[in-house]
């Protein structure tokens, strides 16, 4: 008889053997030929209720062994709640209380919503794909694990936390990691720590954007710290970007900023006034921007504390102008204040010689503002192609001891009404565009400091009057170099001028005025707009051309009036004297000022052009009365230029001549050598009337 293994059910239902319940064969008086033992069946019955219990756990571990079920986000759910189950890998839910878990949001879905109140250790977003955790009804705790965004590939990717209550429960790093793709992570939550005095570090070198009202840190601490000092060569820092997006984004405490060679920077955008406390550390190279205005028109008005080691400071802004206001810089000393970027930066803190040795601008296109009493000691230098700083205040450039360099495709622009320092000016260039090295904006303004060209250089004004007055010496000198003079404003030179055998062009429909003497035998160009000589520029020869007017009341070399030029002496009436050949073309013009009721030569009563060697005569004469009219005058004579050598007469038009009385006429008189005077004649027929009426009387008396 064969051997049968009788079953029964165990405290669960389950059949197993049972194991007093045993057959012999009886005919062989033998046990079966595969005994089993109660020992055997007792381990085998276990093993059963062991696997039956553990099997589910041990299944949920996956990816190497380091995550279990309920842990990563899947999506899979109907819904995009957080504590749908179907949203999580095996379709468990995690620990969403006690601040234990550590939750990550890695393979499925985009968002998820958080619709209870969730208390986490911290976060990861561990995806190649774009994600959002949704504001719900419930609200977000995390804990000293803090956020970590990673990027698996090299697409850049943007992630959003938008639940609207995000509170820390401890202190904490947020780190978003790039993988050399653009990761970035918008925190637009009110993010608040309880009444705590909890922080924010922001490690790794992606983007983190706070746009929200938040509350966490506390005065007088460090509320937001963007990287780590290493302290150490080469000084890289894992900071990467914090963009501020509320007045408030930083919370209550102060901003820590560790800018490193590479990495730390600050950055604002969205018209926002930050004044959170500003702590300036790590070791900042001369091509990082620190501070950093992305977009708009931003404030950043909190004191400062300098506690860097490195030997610059860097701002800048991409677009938009960013004002940084407040109070001096404490801290560290012998920095170097450097602007950066293509945008505008007002830096309307004092820059003060206890933290700041020089100023200067260091990449960019940007406009980078001075306005305030500064009293640092070094130099001003401006060197990089595009960009420009804009001086508001007379001491703008710090003490003079340092001086001020521009260098080509730069420039030093002044405004608002001032009369600067004494500040030594090194030129060269046009400046940006052609505007001028040196660039008068607006307003009546003085520069006293001695300008030397570095190069050939330009000098403009835009609008008002830019004067160039130093206390002794040339207010611009160079070794063989050119001068420009452009824009639309005016200026005036009230000391020399020595460029050797430089030259001097006046470009700009402005009046450019020359007070001085002169030192230099390149040739002067008038181009455009005016030049009033005042002064003596007789070592150089002086040419006019179409659309510009050579006046004034001083002393010139030879002068060519090519055609569409213009001469006119005097500033009002008065006389120029022109110590060389005058050469007049078809259609030159000779505009003079004559007083109807004095024929005066020169003195300041008629215009006069006077010291002319060789006269070349020819264009067209125009003719003002100095006041009142020359109604009623029905002669005299008027000398318009006085000259010594010899005479070419190619014929000068009466162009543009005041009115007389009937009967009387402009007569243009050469008769006297060396000179050409005006005179007021009767008309011809009027003197043959005249004739004719006397006759008539005659002949009556004859009669009688």
């Amino acid at each position: 008889m064969a051997f049968t293994a009788i079953h029964q059910k165990d405290e669960t239902g389950e059949l197993v053997p049972a194991l007093d319940s045993f057959q012999y064969d009886r005919e062989r008086c033998v046990p079966p030929a595969s005994p089993t033992s109660r020992e055997t069946l007792l381990t085998q019955q276990l093993s059963m209720k062991i696997t039956r219990y553990f099997a589910l756990p041990l299944l949920a571990t996956s990816m190497n062994g380091t995550l279990f079920a309920g842990t990563t986000w899947d999506g899979g759910g109907s819904d995009s709640n957080i504590n749908t189950a179907n949203n999580w890998n095996d379709n468990l839910n995690p620990t969403l209380t006690g601040g234990s878990s550590t939750l990550t949001f890695g393979t499925g879905g985009s968002t998820a919503t958080i619709n209870t109140n969730v208390n986490l250790a911290g976060i990861v977003l561990n995806r190649d794909a774009n994600f959002e955790i949704a504001n719900g009804a419930g609200s977000l705790t995390l804990g000293s694990s803090g956020i970590t965004v990673n990027l698996p590939t090299t697409t850049g990717r943007s992630h959003t936390i938008s639940e609207s209550n995000l509170v820390l429960g401890a202190s904490q790093s947020w780190t978003v990691n790039n993988n050399t793709g653009g990761a970035s992570l918008t925190v637009s939550s009110v993010i608040d720590d309880g009444a705590s005095t909890f922080a924010i570090t922001k490690m790794g070198d992606g983007l983190l954007t706070l746009s929200g009202n938040n509350s966490f840190g506390a005065s007088g601490s460090n509320g937001l710290i963007l990287g780590t000092n290493l302290g150490s060569s080469p000084y890289t820092n894992t900071g990467g970007i914090i963009r501020l997006a509320h007045n408030n984004a930083a919370g209550l405490g102060r901003i820590a900023v560790y800018g490193g060679y590479q990495m730390g920077r600050l950055e604002l955008t969205g018209g926002i006034n930050v004044a959170n406390r500003i702590e300036l550390y790590g070791r900042q190279g001369p091509t990082y921007t620190a501070i950093n205005n992305f977009s708009g028109n931003n404030t950043l008005s909190g004191d400062w504390n300098i506690v860097a080691n490195g030997s610059s400071i860097n701002i800048g802004s991409d677009s938009g102008k960013l004002t940084v206001s407040g109070n001096a810089a404490t801290g560290a000393t012998g920095r170097v204040l450097t602007f950066r970027g293509n945008g505008e930066v007002e830096f309307n803190k004092v820059v003060n010689t206890a933290v700041f040795d020089q100023v200067r601008t260091g990449g960019g296109t940007g406009l980078y503002w001075l306005t305030q009493d500064n009293t640092y000691t070094g130099a001003t230098t401006i060197s990089n192609t595009g960009s420009r700083i804009r001086i508001t205040h007379a001491n703008a450039l710090g003490t003079t001891a340092g001086g001020t360099s521009v260098s080509s495709g730069a420039a030093l622009e002044i405004q608002g009404g001032i009369t600067t320092a004494a500040e030594a000016l090194s030129l060269s260039g046009g400046g940006i565009s052609n505007g001028g090295a040196l660039r008068n904006i607006s307003g009546d303004n003085t520069y006293t400091g001695a300008i030397t060209l570095a190069a050939a250089a330009r000098i403009h004004s835009d609008s008002g009057t830019l004067t160039l007055d130093v206390a002794s010496g040339s207010a611009i000198t160079s070794t063989d170099l050119g001068v420009t003079f452009g824009g639309a404003g005016d200026m005036h030179i009230k000391d020399g001028i020595s460029l050797g055998t430089g030259s001097l062009t006046k470009e700009g429909l402005g009046t450019l005025t020359i007070d001085t003497t002169v030192s230099y035998t390149g040739a002067t160009s008038v181009t455009d707009g005016t030049l009033a000589v005042k002064g003596n520029i007789s070592t150089s020869i002086t040419t006019v051309g179409t659309g510009a007017t050579l006046a004034g009341n001083g002393t010139t070399g030879a002068v060519t009036i090519e055609n569409g030029g213009t001469l006119a002496p005097g500033l009002s009436a008065g006389t120029l004297t022109i110590s060389g050949n005058l050469g007049l073309n078809a259609t030159s013009n000779l505009a003079f000022e004559l007083d109807p009721s004095s024929t005066t030569i020169g003195l300041g009563v008629n215009d006069l052009v006077t010291g002319v060697s060789n006269l070349t005569l020819d264009g067209l004469l125009a003719v003002t009365a100095t006041s009142g009219s020359f109604t009623g005058v029905t002669s005299g004579t008027w000398r318009l230029i006085n000259y010594t050598g010899t005479l070419t007469n190619n014929g000068l038009t009466l162009s543009s001549m005041p009115s007389l009385d009937a009967g009387y006429n402009w007569n243009l008189d050469l008769s006297t050598t060396g000179q050409v005077n005006l005179s007021i004649v009767p008309e011809p027929a009027f003197v043959v009337m005249g004739g004719f009426g006397i006759l008539g009387l005659l002949r009556r008396r004859q009669s009688c």
